[in-house]
């Protein structure tokens, strides 16, 4: 990568971090102003937690694989286009829902209750979740935010670490941390939308399997030897 281009990256770095500052605002503020209660303990430590530890993400990722925060930040083109109403509408929308639920449900109506040791479950989830991540991005320097083959990087197969597991562990990870969210704001309710948001991203991953099998070299023999696309064991 040539100086410039790094240059680019950086700067791309620091909008996508101020960005990530605005969108906590407002995760935090859809919480408190939902649930009536702008001192609601968990919505500050989910809110701040998810903001440091999407920074933290940012800064070694960037010091990693710089290219990857640059395509993180500003995808190339031959996005699908599926997947931006998923990432763009569906995703968002349901995400938020469950998050209004949760507020509704565990602070201004008291619908439902969790004992304190699912709470710390879905605590522990959520640190789970996060380290996975992390270590999904640091083994593929092409784990886009799109689904695009990306051509113009000369994307291979990433068949090592936790790609030995399952194909879509980034997806994975998903997975529980939609379920470490209404367990951690203590919301019965909230689960629901965990099993909508789940086959939401069930589909994306058949769907994103799909295009690598068709598009991406490499990846029909990738799938002998990694059978399950998203569960270990499963599926």
């Amino acid at each position: 990568m040539n100086k410039e281009d790094k240059t680019l990256s950086i700067w791309q770095l620091i909008i996508k971090a101020l960005g990530i500052f605005i969108f906590i605002i407002i995760l935090w503020l859809i919480l408190v102003l939902t649930a009536g209660n702008f001192f609601w303990t968990e919505a500050l430590l989910l809110s701040g937690a998810y903001g440091i530890s999407v920074l933290v993400f940012m800064i070694i990722g960037y010091i990693k694989f710089p290219d990857l925060m640059k395509e993180r930040t500003n995808p190339g083109k031959n996005v699908k286009p599926w997947d931006l109403l998923i990432m763009r509408a569906v995703y968002p929308a349901v995400l938020i829902a469950q998050l209004i639920v949760c507020a509704l449900d565990a602070q201004r109506f008291h619908w439902t209750t969790i004992p304190v040791y699912f709470q710390i479950t879905g605590a522990v989830l959520f640190v789970i979740t996060e380290i996975w991540t992390f270590y999904v991005v640091l083994s593929n320097p092409f784990a886009s935010s799109v689904v695009r083959i990306q051509n113009d990087r000369n994307q291979k197969v990433i068949s090592t670490g936790p790609y030995k597991l399952v194909r879509h562990p980034m997806y994975l990870g998903l997975l529980l941390l939609f379920f470490a969210i209404p367990l951690f704001l203590e919301s019965q309710f909230g689960l629901a939308f965990s099993v909508l948001l789940s086959v939401i991203f069930v589909i994306r991953t058949k769907k994103e399997d799909d295009t690598l099998k068709a598009e991406l070299d490499g990846y029909q023999d990738y799938c002998q030897k990694t059978k399950k696309r998203l569960i270990p064991g499963i599926w």
